[in-house]
């Protein structure tokens, strides 16, 4: 699997992290079906893990792009979208062309692909609430300072 963290926007935001990792299976979790073919069996849908080092990312936006290579243009692997009705973000480059709005072509509405992301979050306080702490301390050291002497 080949990854990146894009801060911004998707085609003109910078890459934070980027690399190059091996997947392994995580099962699988269903079949590829259409609705004639429900009962359809021979397109397996597994569930995959890919490990990354960790990465420390500021407030803002950020898009994780990611590609996965197959044996062939017909054997995937494949990204099933949710198909809950809800409104996605989900943006997809075909063959290097910039990122544009994922569609479904059955039903025209925009998708979202599922994935996790784990790990923690590590909250930082802001510049100003630096400051701010700064100078109540100064406040308080002055005050210490004044009833001293």
């Amino acid at each position: 699997m080949t990854w990146s963290i894009v801060s911004g926007d998707v085609n003109t935001g910078a890459v934070v992290a980027s690399g190059v990792t091996s997947v392994t299976d995580g099962g699988r979790v269903g079949y590829r079906v259409t609705t004639t073919t429900r009962r359809n069996r021979d397109r397996g849908i597994y569930d995959i893990k890919a490990d990354i080092d960790d990465v420390m990312l500021g407030a803002g936006t950020y898009w994780l792009t990611w590609s996965l290579t197959g044996s062939s243009s017909f054997s995937g692997p494949w990204q099933p979208p949710t198909s809950d009705g809800r409104t996605g973000n989900a943006q997809q480059s075909v063959a290097g062309a910039a990122f544009g709005t994922l569609v479904d072509a059955g039903s025209g509405l925009t998708v979202e692909l599922p994935f996790v992301l784990n790990g923690s979050v590590t909250a930082v306080p802001e510049p100003a609430t630096v400051l701010s702490m700064a100078a109540g301390l100064a406040l308080l050291v002055a005050t210490r300072r004044r009833r001293k002497a």
